[in-house]
C-alpha cells in the first residue's frame, strides 16, 4: 500500500472509532496529585504500594518489568505518574458528577489515610511547590527515560506537575466539533482553574506554571496546548499529525526507542493498514492537546486544568463537561463576542492567562460569564444535580481570582507551609 492510501485508512479507522450515535454522556476522570514530606518536599509514592494494596480485596500490581508502575481493582486504577511524587488517581466511565464525587472520596481515602499515617501531604495543587524538576524526580519507566533523551530538560516538568483530566463520551457526529471547542475554549479552562504559581519555593511568575512549562515541548508543532486551529475532520487531524516527528517507535520486543523519521515517512515503511494503525496510536499519544480525541475509548480527553484545592476538587471536571453539553449554545456566544477571528484572539488569550490567570483582561467582556451561564444551563438540563460543581467557578471570577492567585497570596504571606496548608486535602 501506498502511504497515502495507509493515511486514509487511518483517518477512518480513527473517525470509526466513535460511537454511532451517545445515548448518555459519562465520564472519566483522571486526577494526579502531588505528595509532599513533612518537609514540603517531594515523597515518594512507591513508598504506599504496601499498604494501598489493602484498599480493595482485589487489587493487583501493575508493573513495568521489575517495577511496580500502578495498582488495579475492578472499582479504580491507582498509577504512578511520570513524577515519583505523583500519584494519579483514575476513575471508571460515571454516569454523572454525583456518583463522580463518591467514587473519589472512596478511592482517594486510602490514599490520604496512607500519608497522613506518615506525615505526608497529598495536595489538591497543580505542581510540586518546593521541588524543582530534576532528573531524579523521574519515574524509571523505559519510554520516559527515552522522552528525556529526546525533548530535554523540558520533559522534566511532567515530573512535577499534576493535572485534572476528564474523559467524555461522545459520538461519530461530534467528536471533532468537541474538540474544536475544547481546544478554543481553552483559555476560560485555565484563567478560572489554574492553581500552579509556586514551584521551587518561590512565585515563579506564571499563574499557571503548568501549562507555561509544558507548552514550551515542541511549540512550533502545537504538540501541547492549544492546538494551531480547527480540525476539519479526522484525515485533516491525521495529516497534521502525519507532518510532526516521531517521537517514539516499537521494537519487536514492545520495547520503544527514539524515533528517526516524520510520520509520513514512518508510515511508507509499513507492511499495511493494521501496523500503520499501531504506529499512528503511540505516535499521536505523544501530542498534549488540551482537547484530543482518544480512539481507544470513543472520547474526547480535557486535559489544560491544573488539580484543583480541597472542597472545589471537581470545578475542572464539572466545566469540562458542561463545555462538552453546552457545545450549540457555546459556539453561538463565541461567534457573538470574536466573530470570525475567534481563534487568534483565544490565542493570544491563552498566554495572558498562562500568566496572569484571571487579572488579565477578557478580550470581550462578559465572555466568561456567558460561558458559565450556558454550563450551568447545560448541567441543569441534565437533570443530576450536577450544577452546583460549577458554583466554585462563579466565586472564582466574580472574585477575579483563581486559586492559583489564592495560593499566591498565601505563599506570599504565610510562605511554603502556609501554602501547602491551603491546598492539603484532608
Amino acid at each position: 500500500m501506498s502511504a497515502d492510501t495507509l493515511l486514509h485508512g487511518i483517518a477512518d479507522r480513527f473517525d470509526q472509532s466513535f460511537a454511532d450515535e451517545v445515548p448518555w454522556r459519562q465520564l472519566g476522570r483522571e486526577s494526579e496529585y502531588p505528595i509532599v514530606d513533612a518537609s514540603g518536599d517531594p515523597a515518594p509514592l512507591s513508598d504506599l504500594w504496601d499498604e494501598l494494596r489493602g484498599a480493595h480485596p482485589h487489587m493487583a500490581d501493575l508493573r513495568e518489568g521489575d517495577l511496580i508502575v500502578g495498582l488495579e481493582c475492578p472499582d479504580f486504577i491507582y498509577s504512578a505518574e511520570v513524577g515519583i511524587s505523583t500519584i494519579e488517581v483514575i476513575a471508571p466511565p460515571c454516569p454523572d458528577l454525583v456518583q463522580l464525587e463518591s467514587w473519589c472520596q472512596r478511592a482517594e481515602a486510602p490514599v490520604l489515610r496512607a500519608c497522613e499515617s506518615r506525615g505526608w501531604k497529598l495536595l489538591g495543587y497543580g505542581i510540586q511547590p518546593k521541588s524543582n524538576p530534576v532528573r531524579a524526580l523521574l519515574t524509571p519507566k523505559q519510554r520516559y527515560g527515552v522522552l528525556l533523551d529526546i525533548i530535554g530538560d523540558g520533559w522534566l516538568s511532567f515530573a512535577v506537575t499534576a493535572s485534572d483530566q476528564v474523559q467524555m463520551d461522545v459520538s461519530r457526529s461530534e467528536w471533532v466539533a468537541v474538540s474544536n471547542l475544547g481546544n478554543l475554549l481553552t483559555p476560560i479552562v485555565v484563567a478560572l482553574c489554574a492553581n500552579s504559581p509556586v514551584s521551587g519555593n518561590a512565585l515563579t511568575g506564571f499563574n499557571c506554571t503548568r501549562e507555561a512549562w509544558m507548552g514550551r515541548i515542541d511549540a512550533a508543532g502545537h504538540r501541547h496546548g492549544m492546538t494551531a486551529g480547527p480540525w476539519a475532520n479526522a484525515a485533516d487531524l491525521v495529516q497534521r499529525f502525519t507532518d510532526l516527528d516521531v517521537m517514539l517507535e516499537r521494537t519487536a520486543n514492545q520495547q520503544v526507542r527514539r524515533g528517526t523519521n516524520t510520520f509520513r515517512e514512518l508510515v511508507g515503511q509499513c507492511a499495511d493498514l493494521d501496523a500503520a494503525w499501531q504506529a499512528f496510536l503511540l505516535h499521536e499519544h505523544y501530542a498534549w492537546n488540551s482537547a484530543r480525541p482518544r480512539s481507544a475509548h470513543g472520547t474526547v480527553e480535557f486535559r489544560s486544568a491544573c488539580q484543583q484545592p480541597p472542597g472545589e476538587s471537581l470545578a475542572a471536571t464539572a466545566l469540562s463537561l458542561a463545555i462538552v453539553e453546552a457545545r450549540p449554545a457555546l459556539e453561538a456566544i463565541l461567534s457573538r463576542h470574536l466573530g470570525d477571528q475567534a481563534w487568534p484572539v483565544m490565542a493570544k488569550w491563552h498566554g495572558e492567562v498562562i500568566k496572569d490567570g484571571l487579572a488579565a483582561p477578557e478580550p470581550s467582556p462578559g465572555l466568561t460569564l456567558d460561558v458559565l451561564n450556558a454550563c450551568a444551563s447545560a448541567l441543569e438540563d441534565r437533570g443530576r444535580s450536577e450544577v452546583r460543581f460549577l458554583q466554585p467557578l462563579f466565586d472564582r471570577l466574580s472574585a477575579k481570582q483563581n486559586p492559583a492567585q489564592r495560593a499566591a497570596k498565601r505563599f506570599s504571606a504565610a510562605g511554603l507551609a502556609g501554602l501547602i496548608e491551603l491546598v492539603a486535602l484532608r
